[in-house]
């Protein structure tokens, strides 16, 4: 069964010419749909030599492969970094869903998911563990979570058999 899969890209390869090309040669040499690839890049990998980013950024678009921004909400220059660079998933940071017996993270939380579905981002929300969170998230129609609820984390072949629902 083929499934997206997601790659953590360090700072350092996210401005890496040569590793783009090298991501965009493998994809081709081994038929993986690159639609189905969703590259993240911690919100803080943005900081850095941005030009040379976005050009590798839009490189990688053009291939079809995916782009994340992970631990959104944690970085001083988030909506600059939103506004500009072309990503097609947000991960919000495990931080927010944490807290949410808040009730001004409860209200921030609202408004980031209200405002990056009308910028069409898909939305993750990292670290959901109690069905509480999953259902502020429910209730504001976000869709898309990760966490302990779910899965923790597994090797390959109890993933595989997961798939196989086994």
């Amino acid at each position: 069964k083929v499934v997206p899969v997601s790659i953590n890209i360090s700072r350092m390869h996210a401005h890496d010419t040569a590793f783009t090309q090298r991501l965009i040669q493998l994809a081709g040499e081994y038929n993986v749909p690159t639609s189905l690839v969703v590259l993240e890049l911690t919100e803080s990998s943005f900081l850095t030599n941005t030009d040379g980013m976005f050009t590798s950024m839009l490189e990688l678009k053009k291939h079809g492969f995916m782009l994340s921004m992970d631990d959104f909400g944690t970085g001083y220059s988030t909506m600059t970094m939103l506004k500009n660079h072309p990503v097609d998933e947000v991960k919000i940071d495990k931080g927010f869903i944490d807290d949410i017996k808040n009730e001004n993270v409860q209200i921030i939380l609202e408004h980031m998911i209200d405002m990056l579905k009308a910028l069409k981002k898909k939305i993750i929300v990292e670290g959901v563990e109690l069905p509480s969170q999953q259902d502020f998230l429910l209730d504001h129609d976000c869709r898309y979570a990760q966490g302990f609820l779910y899965h923790k984390p597994m090797p390959v072949p109890a993933f595989e058999a997961l798939l196989d629902g086994e």
